[in-house]
């Protein structure tokens, strides 16, 4: 289980997960890096918008791995629950792993069997 711990006293600090600790500095990290690339202009009267120069290409280049980052972590997540979906639907025996329309597809059949098995007297 991963988790962040600290006792009464506070002298110690334990870290168990360290992957997560590591991702959340990094993102820290590289937020500050991009806040220090923005430039702002002063606003010339009170009562108007506050204006930004257009991001530097460093920063819209960090912004664009930012996002592609997160974005395989997210369909890493997917996938993986996808595999874990796979393990607990019956196998179909073609041999080939069903693609995740088709896993899908299967579970939502299994499911509903499920249901008639419920739902049948005895």
């Amino acid at each position: 289980m991963k988790s962040l711990q600290i006792n009464t006293d506070l002298t110690e600090v334990r870290i168990v997960g360290f992957a997560e600790i590591n991702e959340y500095f990094s993102y820290i990290q590289k937020k500050e890096e991009m806040e220090q690339l923005e430039i702002k202009v002063p606003r010339k009267n009170k009562g108007g918008p506050r204006r930004y120069k257009t991001p530097s290409p460093q920063l819209l280049r960090m912004r664009r791995q930012a996002a592609n980052a997160r974005e395989r972590r997210r369909m890493n997540n997917l996938n993986d629950a996808f595999d874990r979906l796979r393990t607990v639907l019956p196998s179909v025996g073609t041999g080939r792993r069903l693609s995740k329309f088709e896993t899908l597809q299967m579970a939502q059949q299994y499911i509903d069997c499920l249901a008639e098995l419920l739902n049948k007297p005895r």
